[in-house]
């Protein structure tokens, strides 16, 4: 008998494993992937140590999900094979900070200074360095026919996820975020957390991208967007504003999923889309956001519409404050819930 046979939900679960279930990755059909990346945040720091907290924290979960049961029994587990990121993370954050400190101080143009271009292309190779160990391992799951979820760590690691997926099929995208991160340059850089979506809207096999709860943007990005036929925009403002004067979560739900134009979607969430007061310590706060109950009401709809969930990430995470971590526990938890159900699901 296997310890997966064995292992009884009702008892205290063991602290280390992904909600203390006893999957082995071999025998698991969704894989999370821990990344603690943080090396382009440029506010507050601390995301690269929540994928360890989750991890330590997920045994405290309940195993009955009240509208699916236990499709945690397809088997979940927690891949921790990128986790020697975090020193080549602890390497470069310095180097990092004090070159955005440089550019707040001075208001140097970053593309205009020899010294600040040799900094930008030095951090940009670490970035790709990351990229590519992300979509190297998550190609390998893919390979053994597993699904693929990822907490980080900042919105980069998005990128390279992305790619892994989008070689084996067309997708679309899920992208709840308080930024629209489509900047194709930031401080000199070419891959930043603020432009993640810029560069996953240039991959070929991408077919649409819905940005949801999209709150600050700049002149630059609002551009690029409007030209984008590809690119749907559920601003937060205009969003409370149907809210507020009687439309349902519902009724505006049935417009994001409408305009997902594949079955197949990657879903992209960035903890501060939701409203600060659920996740304080994200690295960018904007108030305003989403409630974590419209939040996964969406992706229940996604899934009941008939969409199938092909991967997914949890990015810039805070921790400094112990809900937020149990908050991304739950998220997480809904979303691999979610991500089973939808491999079988057929439209309704």
């Amino acid at each position: 008998m296997s310890e997966a046979d064995r292992f009884n939900p009702e008892e205290v679960s063991r602290r280390g494993l992904l909600f203390g279930l006893p999957y082995s990755i071999d025998e698991a059909k969704l894989v999370i992937i821990g990344v603690p990346w943080e090396v382009t945040v440029t506010y507050k720091g601390g995301t690269s140590d929540t994928p360890e907290q989750v991890l330590l924290t997920s045994n405290q979960i309940d195993l009955f999900h009240p509208e699916l049961g236990t499709p945690w029994k397809s088997g979940i587990a927690w891949d921790n094979s990128l986790f020697f990121l975090k020193k080549h993370s602890q390497n470069y954050s310095p180097i990092a900070r004090q070159y955005f400190e440089f550019l707040e101080r001075t208001g140097v143009d970053p593309n205009k200074s020899p010294e600040t271009q040799n900094v930008a292309k030095n951090l940009d190779i670490a970035s790709n360095m990351m990229m590519s160990k992300v979509e190297g391992v998550i190609k390998k799951h893919l390979e053994k026919n597993k699904v693929v979820g990822i907490v980080g760590g900042e919105h980069t690691i998005s990128i390279g996820a992305v790619r892994a997926l989008s070689s084996q099929m067309p997708i679309s995208i899920l992208h709840l975020d308080a930024h629209a991160d489509m900047r194709p340059l930031y401080a000199g850089m070419k891959f930043t957390h603020a432009s993640a979506i810029y560069h996953i809207s240039s991959i070929e096999n991408v077919k649409s991208i819905t940005s949801v709860g999209i709150r600050n943007m700049s002149p630059a990005e609002f551009e690029i967007i409007s030209n984008q036929d590809k690119f749907y925009l559920f601003t937060a403002h205009r969003i409370w504003e149907r809210l507020f004067k009687g439309t349902t979560w519902e009724q505006i739900v049935e417009e994001i999923v409408s305009s997902i134009e594949t079955e197949e979607i990657y879903i992209t969430f960035d903890i501060d889309s939701l409203e600060p007061s659920l996740c304080p310590s994200t690295g960018t706060p904007v108030p305003g956001g989403l409630t974590y109950a419209q939040s996964v009401y969406l992706i229940k709809k996604l899934v009941q519409r008939g969409k199938k969930i092909v991967g997914f990430d949890i990015v810039e995470g805070g921790n400094k404050f112990p809900f937020e971590v149990d908050l991304i526990v739950n998220l997480l938890f809904e979303l691999s819930c979610w991500t089973l159900h939808s491999q079988n699901k057929k439209s309704s």
